[in-house]
């Protein structure tokens, strides 16, 4: 290819018309090879390198899309209809389904092994959970390769190739319940051999709360990295300030940068950990009727300064959480302004509840979150894509799209 020319390409199509004809698409694929072989010629690559970049590049996107099932599709087009009345309306396959509750549960049944695809199309395992099945048979090591998963009583099913979700699919099942691995060594030459470990009920504890202590001017700083508002995080709170609390720290500093939100009821039960009592957010419906969630168990959990630290990915319960400590006049808000989401979603299968009950044999059909609420801070404020806007305001280094 030749770069003298005037060609232009638009990278961001989304306002763009759809192609008309084969002709048209073909010069949208010309362009766009050209322009993916300019960049990595820019990037000092050579024309044989850069050749089998873009071809491992396309052949992986191809295959992709030959994976794609029917529920990734239907998903695709229930969402694309949602967004365009309300952005933070959203279908969830079946699959995504028990995703989210996972995420919110930090639980799930299976082997406690994180896995990934690799180029070469093998399901390698990157990590083990601590004290899970896999971890604890010592049968496994980062770097082994799945390529065969068996049921008890079944025969071994060949998994290579397999989109990545699938396998784990494979892999997970109830507690105390046996699965079979044909497992490939890591390192060249090596040979398979088959193990069976039992299924135990795995806590996600690198998506929990962590806890750290920095040593700044002489003085111990407790630091709480809070990822999400999971089910459960308020009392795994009490439990690091409990120990911040025997270390003697002079402050406390709560990280919710890139904290997307989760669990309304955790927002309001965590402001209760730092506040005697009182209201912690407004919620008013589409009658117009407003309720007021409040903190009323009277108890500080924490009395000493405090600080939020915030981004513009902090969103949702997160926002409720820092307008609570800011209103409260309870912690110094530092970073930026947050995202600005005041809604509130309502999450619910789309089965119904006697079809779940009467005909357990009937496919599981998804569920979706769909907006009925708007929040408000306690005082009268809406963070509504307006966000939190923080006392010290500190960029974070990171672009803005």
């Amino acid at each position: 290819m030749t770069f003298d020319g005037n060609d232009t390409i638009d990278v961001d199509r989304s306002k763009s018309p759809w192609p008309t004809s084969t002709e048209e698409l073909n010069k949208l694929w010309a362009a766009k090879v050209k322009y993916d072989e300019l960049n990595l010629k820019l990037a000092g690559k050579d024309w044989p390198e850069i050749q089998k970049i873009l071809t491992k590049r396309y052949q992986f996107a191809i295959k992709r899309l030959t994976q794609s099932k029917s529920e990734d599709v239907f998903q695709l087009f229930m969402n694309a209809f949602a967004h365009e009345i309300d952005p933070h309306t959203n279908y969830l396959s079946p699959r995504n389904t028990e995703q989210f509750n996972t995420e919110m549960s930090l639980s799930l049944e299976g082997i406690g092994a994180v896995l990934q695809q690799t180029e070469d199309d093998y399901t390698q395992i990157n990590s083990m959970v601590a004290g899970g099945p896999a971890a604890k048979s010592k049968s496994l090591k980062v770097g082994d390769r799945i390529v065969g998963v068996g049921q008890p009583g079944k025969p071994m099913v060949d998994v290579i190739g397999w989109r990545l979700d699938d396998v784990v699919e494979l892999i997970k099942g109830p507690k105390g319940s046996k699965v079979r691995l044909e497992i490939l060594p890591a390192g060249k030459g090596t040979k398979t051999r088959t193990i069976t470990l039992t299924r135990e009920r795995i806590r996600l504890e690198d998506r929990a709360v962590k806890m750290s202590v920095k040593t700044v001017d002489g003085k111990k700083v407790g630091v709480l990295d809070i990822p999400g508002f999971y089910v459960g995080l308020t009392d795994d709170v009490k439990v690091q300030l409990q120990k911040l609390e025997k270390q003697n720290v002079s402050s406390v500093i709560i990280d919710l940068r890139s904290n997307g939100g989760g669990a309304l009821t955790e927002a309001v039960s965590l402001s209760g950990l730092f506040i005697p009592s009182g209201p912690v957010v407004q919620v008013r419906d589409n009658n117009g009727k407003i309720r007021e969630d409040a903190d009323t168990d009277g108890v500080v959990y924490y009395k000493g300064p405090l600080v939020v630290l915030v981004d513009r990915f902090s969103a949702s319960a997160s926002e409720i959480f820092a307008a609570a400590m800011q209103d409260y006049d309870r912690a110094l808000i530092v970073g930026e302004p947050t995202f600005g989401k005041g809604t509130v979603q309502q999450y619910r299968s789309v089965n119904r509840i006697y079809d779940q009950m009467l005909r357990p044999e009937w496919p599981e059909l998804g569920s979706v979150q769909y907006t009925i609420q708007k929040f408000y801070r306690i005082n009268g404020g809406s963070t509504q894509r307006k966000g939190v806007t923080p006392d010290i305001i500190m960029p974070t280094g990171l672009e803005s799209d």
